[in-house]
């Protein structure tokens, strides 16, 4: 979406909520456009102008913040929660059909709601685990907190995404590089025992002939 449309979508909370934004001077409005359109680029005008009309339709006094905009985008989305029993009859599916020895397969099968349950909990321990009631208690527990955390990922601007990717793309890199630099060190100091020992095989050998001559 423009920086057109986005102010075009805009204009229907200032009609909407006209008391709101009287003696309001322009430039603070286009300033508060400005900062909401950060939030709103990467999304259809259309989505966005079919948001703001579900919100206001029920919303009465005030105008809507960013995060209830953000979240009428993804429920005129038609996104659906998944159901945490549908998650976890997925998770027990993929540990009786892909077994312990197939994690990467198995997390390649199921949906990210999965996945992350399956990353806070352990693949090898879910799969030897014995107490399967024991476990789903525990998923049922740390779901919500899924749920929340994949919101809140789902509402950040585009930009916050890509820093939050670069940074952490930037972590691993220095983990590997740091791994990588000491791989010849510990080579290097392999050989030198090696050495040492080869320097200290041949001097005792040395001293063993020495003693020999002398008979």
């Amino acid at each position: 979406m423009t920086r057109v449309e986005f102010r075009d979508a805009f204009a229907i909370i200032k009609l909407a909520y006209p008391h709101f934004y009287k003696g309001v001077h322009d430039d603070e409005i286009a300033a508060t456009i400005s900062l909401w359109y950060e939030f709103f680029a990467e999304f259809d005008y259309l989505r966005v102008c079919a948001a703001l009309k579900t919100i206001i339709s029920t919303k009465k006094d005030f105008p809507p913040t960013v995060a209830e905009v953000l979240e009428a985008v993804n429920f005129v989305s038609g996104e659906k929660v998944a159901d945490a029993d549908e998650i976890w009859a997925e998770i027990i599916r993929a540990i009786r059909y892909y077994g312990w020895y197939k994690q990467k397969e198995a997390m390649a099968a199921i949906s990210q709601e999965a996945r992350d349950a399956v990353k806070f909990m352990g693949w090898r321990e879910l799969c030897a685990s014995e107490d399967p009631m024991a476990d789903r208690a525990h998923f049922l527990k740390v779901y919500p907190a899924i749920l929340a955390r994949k919101k809140t990922e789902r509402q950040l601007p585009q930009d916050v995404k890509n820093y939050i990717s670069e940074t952490i793309r930037q972590k691993k890199a220095i983990e590997q590089s740091k791994n990588t630099e000491l791989l010849p060190i510990e080579h290097s100091r392999k050989e030198l025992d090696e050495d040492e020992y080869e320097k200290a095989y041949s001097s005792g050998l040395k001293s063993v002939k020495d003693v020999l001559k002398m008979w």
